[in-house]
């Protein structure tokens, strides 16, 4: 059995909240795939796609805490790859944090964006030392309000206004 036959047979709320929790497509590509491919209904691309995303914040955040810092420590790979990953979100973020506080992280994961979302927020929720429960409130509004936008994007919504002709 081939690889895309197997996946196939997946269901597609699977294969979207699957494709939501990976760091560079996050739910700006779940949600178009789950409407657009696989037929689901805008709300259940949405849900499954928010879940996704928000999902693994959890695990990164613990696993920022103690693997990052053994891997750095013992694979000069992984030292150059997160030092190069923590100096990009530190850029991008710190200022806005500095400015606007906890809500500096919401709008960092609600704006649908290369380079933001649940990852990229919880990254800098760790390397700014900022309270988890915090962050993870911000996090998971950021992530449903970008959700709400890439929905809105995929059907069409925004170009009823003219805004993207």
């Amino acid at each position: 059995m081939s690889l895309l036959a197997w996946w196939a047979g997946w269901p597609a709320a699977l294969k979207v909240f699957l494709l939501a929790m990976l760091p560079l497509t996050e739910l700006r590509a779940s949600i178009p795939v789950g409407i657009l491919a696989y037929q689901m209904t805008p709300l259940a691309a949405f849900w499954w796609s928010v879940l996704g995303d928000i999902v693994p914040v959890i695990f990164i955040y613990f696993l920022l805490r103690g693997l990052v810092g053994w891997l750095r420590a013992h694979f000069s790979f992984f030292d150059r790859l997160f030092s190069w990953w923590f100096r990009r979100i530190e850029r991008k973020f710190a200022p806005a944090y500095r400015h606007w506080g906890i809500w500096a992280l919401f709008i960092f994961v609600a704006l649908p964006l290369p380079g933001t979302g649940a990852w990229a927020g919880i990254t800098a929720a760790y390397l700014l030392s900022l309270n988890f429960q915090k962050s993870f409130l911000a996090i998971a509004a950021g992530a449903a309000t970008a959700g709400l936008l890439v929905t809105l994007a995929t059907l069409g919504v925004f170009n009823l206004f003219g805004l993207f002709t």
